[in-house]
């Protein structure tokens, strides 16, 4: 990551995520946006640094095995290939700008089979080695440019050594050559990050690996002695990527991995962090629903190395951090949205507070009861709209599965039938307004089980068992645009990535291709985007995950079929010149589909797009 100070966009390359990726995105200090998936190749490690009198961000992708060093450049529009030629590393090099030389240095990393201690630049035309000498060989070390002084510097890393040694030392580079610096600061580590903060005149250190544990602190170097500023902000992490964000005048940090890929964005301003965008840690067992009156996800809990008290928000376009303290630490509990009363309901879960009732109003978590059910784990919950009700059922407690059905009104429990479901955990469960019933799949009941069933406010009945395979830990929700239950993942033996919808009639298989297999995820329905949203899991692995993913048609899917094809045609003419006739005969789908030039308006502007749409295909 690298910030373009022409343009005042942070821009990112690549990564893993869990696959390698070549995308090229920008934040604006609002939003991330998508610019492009043409450039460097996603095979091989990249580093990056922005040259600010050329105007380009220069990019270095290691050399390793069959893969070629490259070096190339982004000039706001596109990745150019400038060089094939210059450093042998393959990883673990660090990439700084030196303001007052004015050239890019790449120093250390990892050269075909053994450490390297060289130091290179690069002028915009070509490589140039400057030093082989200096601290001692290493890789995951950390590098920074500080302004004030005029020096880069270095910290940490592995040495060579055998089974390798994390390093503490902190050294300087004048141009000329490097210098030891006698002082004392961060533990010894590898695979930190730093950037130099130009307007505070301090060098910013995050994060790493020290004594086989990650570490989270936050660091400061002003020439003579480093000094620990914060232990609190982004989790615990590696591999993360940290940079001046000179249009806000912040240190920005993106990504990194502990137990799983990391997907947030910080801002460093000297005195504490903030999140700005991404995503919640990877996480799973953790819970969601879909808060109408103010148009949220609402994301708590759940598990990622370390148990989470963090309650995220998505808008549709970013998540944000609102409140890290309510029902305490919380994994395996179940939510639902109460939209008549406009809160979110939180019961259940390991944790202290298992028999809890929770309510969040958008500011700030309540204690509604802790008196009605027993304390559990893995119970399913969904709010019964035609009744004013949250209805509870099953779960886990002290070794013993849980049969009961409990309803909510806001103010007190009450327990409701006897029999129903058998005993059970890790099912789902999701209201359905065309039948008005809330609908309960699957789950653990001493088997893996597949059954369907209904609750009428009354009684449960049981529906047909044709449909997904027995599973426990999938997630349901109800898309009440398409008037479709829609359930993915699951564990069955196997991790699923199987994506089932239902009606009023029978379970169907989706066509759509979607996540990785994963359970331990949570989904919700977003009525005001129309989109099912889903996030995190634990994956095949074992990895907890911080992906965001959404379903539903695409745009230029007219027909709703999840294929942007010919067959869309038609749909498409009749959703422009008769929009009465359009809702008819293609009752649960969306006209907005074919707003395809994104003007928030369906007419014959979006024809083009359209026509182009399908020649792409």
């Amino acid at each position: 990551m690298a910030f373009d100070s022409a343009r005042l966009r942070l821009v990112m390359f690549g990564g893993n995520s869990p696959q390698l990726q070549s995308e090229t995105w920008e934040w604006s200090g609002i939003s991330w946006g998508l610019r492009t998936r043409m450039g460097p190749d996603a095979q091989g490690i990249v580093e990056m640094a922005e040259d600010p009198i050329r105007n380009r961000i220069v990019l270095v992708r290691g050399r390793g095995d069959d893969l070629s060093g490259e070096t190339w450049e982004w000039d706001g529009e596109s990745w150019t290939l400038v060089s094939t030629a210059g450093p042998t590393v393959s990883h673990d090099f660090e990439l700084v700008y030196d303001a007052d030389r004015r050239h890019v240095l790449l120093v250390g990393g990892f050269a075909y089979g053994t450490w390297s201690g060289t130091t290179w630049s690069w002028d915009g035309a070509q490589w140039e080695l400057l030093s082989d000498s200096g601290p001692t060989r290493r890789i995951g070390h950390a590098v920074a440019y500080d302004s004030a002084r005029k020096r880069v510097v270095l910290f940490g890393g592995e040495e060579q050594t055998p089974g390798g040694r994390p390093a503490g030392d902190t050294w300087e580079w004048d141009g000329v050559e490097w210098t030891l610096r006698d002082v004392k600061g961060p533990s010894p580590r590898y695979a930190h990050e730093m950037a130099g903060d130009p307007a505070r005149g301090r060098v910013v250190l995050f994060g790493g690996r020290s004594d086989d544990e990650f570490v989270g602190d936050t660091w400061e170097w002003d020439g003579e002695s480093w000094s620990l500023r914060a232990t609190d902000g982004p989790s615990a992490r590696t591999g993360a990527k940290l940079v001046y964000d000179g249009a806000r005048h912040r240190v920005a940090l993106f990504g990194g991995w502990n137990i799983g890929a990391e997907g947030d964005l910080w801002e460093w301003d000297g005195s504490s962090w903030t999140v700005r965008a991404g995503a919640p840690q990877a996480r799973n067992g953790h819970a969601m629903t879909y808060d109408a009156l103010r148009q949220r996800v609402v994301l708590y809990g759940g598990v990622g190395g370390e148990r989470s008290t963090e309650t995220w928000e998505y808008d549709g376009s970013r998540w944000m951090l609102i409140a890290n303290a309510g029902p305490g630490t919380r994994v395996s509990h179940a939510m639902t949205y109460d939209s008549a009363r406009g809160r979110t309901v939180l019961f259940g879960g390991s944790g202290a507070g298992g028999a809890e009732t929770w309510e969040w109003d958008g500011e700030s978590w309540m204690l509604a009861a802790n008196t009605g059910p027993g304390a559990r784990t893995n119970p399913a919950l969904a709010y019964d709209a035609a009744r004013g009700r949250t209805v509870l059922f099953g779960g886990l407690a002290a070794g013993a599965l849980l049969g009961d059905t409990w309803e909510w009104d806001g103010a007190s429990w009450e327990v409701r039938a006897t029999s129903g479901p058998d005993p059970r955990w890790q099912h789902c469960m999701a209201y359905s307004s065309v039948s008005q019933r809330v609908v309960l799949f699957g789950g653990w009941d001493g088997y893996f089980d597949h059954e369907t069933w209904e609750w009428d406010g009354a009684s449960w009945f049981r529906r047909s068992s044709a449909g997904p395979s027995p599973r426990v830990e999938p997630a349901m929700v109800y898309d009440s645009v398409r008037q479709r239950l829609v359930l993915f993942g699951g564990y069955d033996g196997a991790w699923s990535s199987e994506t089932w919808e239902k009606g009023v009639g029978a379970w169907t298989r989706s066509p759509a291709n979607g996540p990785s297999g994963r359970y331990e995820h949570a989904m919700t329905f977003d009525s005001h985007r129309r989109r099912v949203i889903l996030f995190g899991g634990e994956d095949a692995l074992g990895a907890s995950r911080a992906d965001t993913w959404e379903y539903g048609p695409a745009r230029g899917d007219l027909n709703c079929d999840f294929s942007v094809d010919l067959m869309d045609a038609a749909p498409f003419v009749t959703a422009l010149s008769d929009p009465a006739g359009y809702a008819v005969q293609y009752p649960l789908c969306d006209r907005e589909l074919a707003d395809l030039n994104g003007d928030r308006a369906v007419n014959v502007l979006d024809i083009n797009a359209f026509v182009a749409l399908l020649a792409a295909r």
